[in-house]
């Protein structure tokens, strides 16, 4: 579902809004990275699997984001995002802040770069690839 609300025509580049009912699969561990979702209402958990366990690492909410590194590195998904409540996002697509970090001082984009890269290595020896 898509709606066009006051936050979104004050910075029209978040055009769109979806509403998830609970239990929706927004993503899994190992997609590609389309969109970032920061939250407007509702909770999600993320997740992720070690060995035949699922484990939740984070429960978010309102004014929180999620599915946002694989915008910077081009990775894939490091966990599973699941609705836990009915939930509404802004959609936050690939394009959009690629364009944003073209237009960022060099310096900041090396630095959210590097942020993310360490936290890949976390999420890497969390699941026992290093």
């Amino acid at each position: 579902m898509s709606k066009t609300s006051e936050a979104t025509k004050q910075r029209p580049e978040l055009v769109y809004r979806s509403t998830y009912p609970a239990g929706t699969l927004v993503f899994k561990e190992g997609d590609p990275g389309q969109s970032a979702h920061p939250i407007v209402s509702g909770k999600i958990e993320i997740q992720v699997k070690k060995g035949d366990k699922t484990l939740v690492v984070s429960t978010l909410g309102p004014g929180q984001i999620f599915g946002d590194y694989a915008h910077v590195d081009n990775s894939r998904r490091s966990a599973t995002a699941i609705m836990v409540t009915t939930t509404e996002v802004v959609d936050i697509t690939r394009s959009m802040i690629q364009t944003k970090l073209k237009a960022a001082d060099p310096f900041l984009t090396a630095w959210i770069e590097v942020l993310v890269d360490r936290i890949r290595g976390l999420n890497r020896r969390l699941h026992g690839d290093s």
